[in-house]
C-alpha cells in the first residue's frame, strides 16, 4: 500500500444523545475496508448510552463543556492527529465498505481538491414505512443537484458528510462558535481560497429526522435564514440563542 493510501483518518462525530443512531454509524465505520483511522467522539452532556456505546467501539470521548454542534467540532480538531480529518453526523450510516478507502484515492488522483463531500441519498431504514417516503426521495434528488451546481462554480457548499485535509483545515481555522445553524456551509466555504472542491460518487445515507421532526415548512424556513445570514448577510452571530436543531 502507498504512503499515500495508508494516511490516518481522524473522524469527527459530535453527539448528545444519540444512542439510537451512533451504533450504527459505528459498526459501518468498523465494516469499512480500510483501517487506519481514529474515532473522535466529541460530546455534550449526553445522559443516555451514548458514552458507553463509543467506549465499546475504541472512540477517544472529548467532553464539550459549553453547548453548540461548532463547539464540538472545533474542540475534537484540536485533538486529531490524522492526515485527513473527516466530519460526520451521528445519523449517517457509511453502507459501502470502500468508502474510506475510495475517498483517499480521490485525495491521491487530485492534488488540487482540498476537500471532498460523500454524495447522500436516503436512510433506507428510516424511510421504509414513512408516508413521506416520495418526498424524502425527491429532496435527495434536489440536494445531490444542488451539490453537483455548487462544486461545478467551485464553491464548496457541504455538510454532514465531509473529508478534509488537515493541512488545509489548519489554515480554514475553526467552525463559527455564534452559529446554530448553517456553521459547516459558512466553515467549507473558505476552502475555496486554498483549492478545489469535489463530489465523488460513493454514497452515505443521510437521516431526515430533523424534517421528520420539525415539518417541510419550519425545516425549510430555518435552513433558508441560516444560509441567507451565511452568504448574504455575513452575520457573525447569527441566531445565537436559537436552539440548535442537531
Amino acid at each position: 500500500m502507498t504512503e499515500e493510501l495508508n494516511q490516518l483518518i481522524s473522524i469527527v462525530i459530535p453527539t448528545r444523545n444519540e444512542e439510537k443512531r451512533l451504533l450504527r454509524l459505528l459498526r459501518s465505520i468498523k465494516k469499512q475496508n480500510y483501517k487506519n483511522y481514529e474515532i473522535l467522539i466529541a460530546d455534550y452532556k449526553s445522559s443516555d448510552k451514548t458514552l458507553e456505546i463509543a467506549r465499546k467501539y475504541g472512540c477517544k470521548i472529548i467532553r464539550v463543556k459549553r453547548r453548540g454542534i461548532a463547539r464540538a467540532k472545533n474542540a475534537a480538531m484540536r485533538r486529531a492527529k490524522g492526515d485527513i480529518v473527516a466530519f460526520i453526523d451521528a445519523d449517517c450510516v457509511l453502507p459501502k465498505r470502500d468508502l474510506l478507502k475510495n475517498v483517499l484515492t480521490a485525495f491521491k488522483q487530485n492534488q488540487n481538491v482540498v476537500i471532498i463531500q460523500v454524495t447522500p441519498t436516503v436512510n433506507k431504514k428510516e424511510i421504509s414505512k414513512s408516508r413521506r417516503r416520495n418526498l424524502f426521495i425527491t429532496l435527495n434528488w434536489i440536494e445531490r443537484t444542488l451539490l453537483r451546481f455548487f462544486i461545478a462554480v467551485g464553491a464548496p457548499f457541504f455538510a454532514v458528510c465531509v473529508f478534509c485535509r488537515a493541512d488545509t483545515l489548519r489554515k480554514v481555522g475553526k467552525f463559527n462558535p455564534n452559529l446554530h445553524l448553517d456553521e459547516d456551509h459558512e466553515f467549507y466555504l473558505k476552502f475555496g481560497r486554498y483549492g478545489k472542491p469535489l463530489l465523488i460518487d460513493d454514497e452515505f445515507e443521510e437521516s431526515y429526522r430533523r424534517l421528520i421532526k420539525l415539518g417541510l415548512l419550519r425545516t425549510f424556513t430555518k435552513y433558508l435564514s441560516g444560509t441567507i445570514s451565511v452568504f448574504l448577510l455575513a452575520k457573525k452571530s447569527y441566531i445565537t440563542h436559537q436552539e440548535a436543531v442537531r
